[in-house]
């Protein structure tokens, strides 16, 4: 079917699989359409011109996506919290806007996420920061009191 990922391969880049064969989808008119799940199709346009979203000057891909009457739109975002723009990249992520809402009855992450469905133990483990995450992110910033910040 599809999946969408941040390709950890070539940073700042999406990774487009549709069918299980990774796609090189441009920007343009063209509707791709699943060939196993027909009522899976996207276009893809161009994130907006804003530091945000460019990398290196270059816009993003955003995909507009309907799955079976699920519309919703995905494209690549900078971790903007970093201050070296290489972190921003490296750490860019997904974002995902379920344009019509939820249908009734949705199962998964989502309807999880929004509160539509319990939480299961998967979703709780990706809610949870990994102890590796903590420690890069406390060597990147010194917390306040400690001087290297210039208070005291």
């Amino acid at each position: 079917m599809l999946d969408v990922s941040a390709d950890q391969d070539n940073l700042g880049k999406m990774k487009v699989v549709m069918d299980g064969k990774v796609a090189e989808p441009m920007p343009g008119e063209m509707v791709y359409t699943s060939e196993t799940h027909h009522r899976v199709q996207f276009t893809v346009g161009q994130t907006p011109d804003t530091d945000a979203f460019t990398i290196k000057g270059v816009r993003g891909r955003r995909l507009q996506v309907d799955a079976g009457g699920l519309q919703l739109t995905i494209n690549m975002a900078k971790a903007i919290k970093f201050d070296k723009e290489i972190d921003r990249v490296k750490w860019a992520h997904l974002n995902v806007n379920l344009n019509s809402g939820l249908p009734a009855g949705a199962s998964g992450i989502f309807a999880e996420l929004v509160g539509l469905q319990p939480l299961s133990q998967a979703t709780k483990e990706l809610l949870e920061r990994p102890e590796w995450a903590i420690d890069y992110a406390s060597r990147r910033r010194p917390s306040k009191g400690d001087g290297k910040d210039g208070k005291a």
